[in-house]
């Protein structure tokens, strides 16, 4: 099936056989990003959001839209489009705050501080950097905490406060 996943996609998606759609679509997405097909990954991640709209707006399917927009801010991020990776982050943001997934929304911070970052938004990517750090200790999530901090003293130190800098990677060490 995942030789000839593409073509099961586009038929399911013709077909308005939603679920099956969805499922093709996002392992088409993933083949493509896998072969750095970086545009077709983004157009079938887009399509899979899509399909979606058209399922019944349920828990498991709104973790999926999420998990969607992640797999969108890659493929985005990867093609210089950073204005639309930042909508697709704060639509992420939306669905797992409306869920009170803070895992998710942990990673949505972590992610957005990332963009912001990136942007030159440092000011904002502190706030968000505060609030992903705050999450992953009160989820006792490691991982993202030192990933946050990583990006919380980049953002120090593009604001030219080196003091908290070397705060902030003090906890990493």
């Amino acid at each position: 099936l995942i030789e000839q996943v593409e073509r099961l996609a586009h038929h399911a998606a013709r077909g308005e056989v939603w679920a099956k759609a969805l499922t093709y679509l996002r392992q088409a997405g993933t083949k493509a990003d896998a072969r750095s097909a970086i545009r077709e990954a983004a157009s079938y991640f887009e399509q899979a959001l899509t399909a979606l709209g058209h399922l019944p707006d349920d828990r498991e399917m709104r973790e999926q839209a999420i998990d969607l927009h992640f797999s969108l801010r890659v493929s985005l991020g990867a093609l210089g489009e950073l204005e639309r990776v930042l909508e697709h982050l704060r639509a992420a943001e939306a669905l797992a705050n409306a869920l009170g997934d803070q895992r998710r929304l942990a990673r949505v911070n972590v992610y957005i501080a990332r963009e912001l970052l990136t942007q030159g938004e440092h000011e904002q990517a502190v706030t968000a950097c505060e609030r992903a750090i705050g999450m992953a200790r009160t989820l006792n999530d490691y991982g993202v905490e030192v990933l946050t901090t990583v990006f919380l003293g980049q953002a120090y130190y593009c604001l030219g406060d080196y003091p908290k800098v070397l705060e902030a990677q003090r906890r990493n060490l």
